[in-house]
């Protein structure tokens, strides 16, 4: 985690002539875990208030080691105690003698507000973490890079899988045994090599067979598009974005024309990529792009991309005009779907930079294994 600087709370309050900023609740949340940097699971909560951090945990976090939380303005203090964390919080609120409104994000836990609330506080919502959280520094790229890398992992070991099989009998075989590949067997050999660098499999990793989702233990078959979803979590908390399409000996119908689509659409997007380009214009590319290949506005994807960092989908909405500040990590994702021949999908992971855009990590985009 990323050493936070408590300059983008200061001026949220500022902002909204509020004293206070308040966040509680499990320690995964993406924006709490932004606040107070990553923690065993259970319950914190993060205050922010006159220029000093608290983070307020249980004992039963065991945060012994975390004397302090490392913040680039201060270290902010720590404390354990069995009560409630939004009960703690509010302790806090008091002895800074908090009298204007208490900022918090819209997803803050209902107990916790109400605490606040009943102690007489004014709360009022506020997107500055998530705001905040747009922009990724270096160290949170170079986390993101690492999740990345277990996702090129994962599907260079489904490639691998594929190219392998052995067609016989019209039928798909694991390299030239009796084991049917399955959706299946090639989520686990992805999950595997994922946790062989390193990383997490995500909830939102998938393997895709025909025109939708199929059983976990559906057969694949030649000629059927395969999309490979992989969206890892390294141990910071950070996630990765990577997908690729395989046809195991396919003739090079549909899929092909949608193939070069989603590779043009790509290609496209990422020329217009740099910082101060409204995030809708890289969507637009997408659309345009694959339109030419003749596929109409309901076989595209509805946002073609969106932020990654702590969640496998946050901030930017590709729908959105605001322009794309430096540091943002995107992942666009053109994707066609055919009702008879399934989908064709890629995705890339890459982070904006004032003239263009970085890799984060890639791999090559053959339909063929």
């Amino acid at each position: 985690m990323a050493a936070l600087s408590t300059a983008f709370l200061s001026g949220a309050l500022a902002e909204r002539d509020a004293d206070a900023f308040l966040h509680a609740g499990h320690t995964a949340e993406p924006a709490l875990r932004y606040c107070a940097g990553p923690l065993p699971d259970g319950e914190a909560a993060f205050v922010y208030a006159d220029g000093q951090a608290t983070l307020c945990v249980s004992p039963a976090l065991d945060a012994a080691e975390r004397s302090t939380v490392r913040t680039e303005d201060s270290a902010a203090a720590v404390r354990v105690n069995d009560a409630p964390v939004g009960e703690q919080a509010v302790a806090v609120l008091d002895e800074c003698g908090v009298a204007g409104p208490v900022l918090t994000p819209r997803n803050v836990p209902h107990d916790a507000a109400l605490y606040a609330e009943n102690a007489g506080y004014d709360v009022a919502s506020t997107d500055a973490v998530a705001r905040a959280r747009e922009t990724k520094d270096a160290a949170e790229r170079e986390r993101t890079a690492a999740a990345q890398a277990a996702a090129v992992a994962g599907v260079e070991r489904a490639r691998e899988l594929l190219r392998t099989a052995t067609v016989a009998d019209g039928r798909l075989w694991r390299d030239g045994s009796d084991e049917p590949v399955t959706t299946r067997t090639l989520r686990e050999a992805i999950d595997a090599a994922v946790r062989s660098n390193g990383a997490c499999p995500g909830v939102e990793s998938r393997v895709v067979l025909g025109p939708e989702a199929d059983d976990p233990g559906d057969r694949i078959e030649p000629g059927e598009t395969v999309v490979v979803r992989v969206a890892p979590r390294e141990p910071g908390g950070y996630y990765g974005a990577l997908a690729r399409t395989f046809v195991v000996e396919g003739e090079g119908g549909w899929e092909r024309r949608a193939q070069l689509a989603v590779e043009r659409a790509l290609d496209s997007a990422l020329r217009e990529l740099e910082a101060g380009v409204p995030a809708s214009t890289i969507r637009e590319e997408v659309m345009v792009e694959c339109g030419a290949y003749g596929f109409a506005d309901d076989a595209l994807p509805e946002t073609a991309g969106h932020g990654v960092g702590l969640a496998p989908r946050e901030r930017p909405d590709l729908r959105s005009d605001d322009p794309l500040p430096a540091g943002t990590v995107l992942a666009i994702s053109p994707a066609v779907t055919d009702p008879d021949g399934g989908e064709v999908a890629l995705t890339d992971l890459v982070a904006v930079t004032e003239d263009g855009y970085e890799s984060l990590a890639t791999t090559e985009r053959s339909l063929r294994p």
